[in-house]
């Protein structure tokens, strides 16, 4: 029997691309294709990976990027998504493991620091004293288009993890709103689930509790913490 070689995949959302990185794990050359040409930037809602997502994720090397993301800011977790788009390219168009390119680690920080020359792309501790001068410059060129870009995903994903500031804040929040339901004498869950106010902790402003009644009766007062 003739060992498989090749395979097409057929759809460039999640399954796909990470279908094609098992299948070239397993020695097999893998093509994708989709119907669309462009991303889908701004299109659809909020995006969630199951668990048994994230395990088929593990298998490909890639939760710890998926999971490190959703804890970033929206402008740095952008830069961090078009710098692992630009990783992935030039993976395939060098042939070069991912690694090789540059690490997740240095991904995070490059995506938090945001540098504008090759020094100070070279400055981050998490960047290697040998990178690539066309690389960093490619990189560089990534991250100036991703600065003229509109950022269109604004919350933070449902898995992310605030950090000690954001739980300062969460802290705080929950206080206003334990307050206030004692002054109305409803339930704090009521006017601000504790996810919403970890939502607004973390920077989204799409929360139930600033519209409508809510918005009068505590929405106005949530705001004024977060100054």
């Amino acid at each position: 029997m003739t060992a498989v070689r090749t395979a097409l995949v057929i759809g460039g959302g999640i399954a796909g691309p990470v279908a094609a990185m098992a299948l070239r794990r397993a020695g097999i050359e893998p093509t994708v294709y989709e119907a669309y040409a462009g991303t889908a930037d701004g299109v659809g809602g909020m995006l969630t990976v199951a668990p048994n997502g994230l395990d088929a994720l593990r298998i490909i090397g890639a939760d710890e990027v998926v999971r490190g993301i959703g804890q970033l800011d929206p402008k740095p977790r952008a830069r961090a998504k078009s710098i692992a788009i630009w990783r992935e390219r030039l993976a395939r168009e060098r042939d070069l493991p991912r690694a090789w390119i540059i690490s997740d680690a240095a991904i995070f920080a490059v995506a938090q620091a945001n540098p504008g020359s090759r020094a100070a792309l070279g400055a981050l501790d998490a960047m290697p004293a040998n990178f690539n001068d066309a690389f960093a410059a490619s990189l560089l060129q990534t991250l100036h288009e991703q600065s003229t870009a509109p950022v269109t995903d604004l919350n933070p994903s449902q898995d992310a993890r605030p950090t000690a500031e954001q739980k300062a804040l969460l802290a705080r929040l929950a206080k206003v709103v334990d307050a206030r339901a004692a002054e109305l004498q409803v339930s704090a869950e009521l006017l601000a689930p504790r996810g919403e106010l970890k939502a607004l902790a973390m920077g989204a402003r799409d929360s139930h509790a600033l519209v409508g009644w809510r918005r009068e009766e505590i929405g106005n007062r949530l705001l004024e913490s977060l100054v």
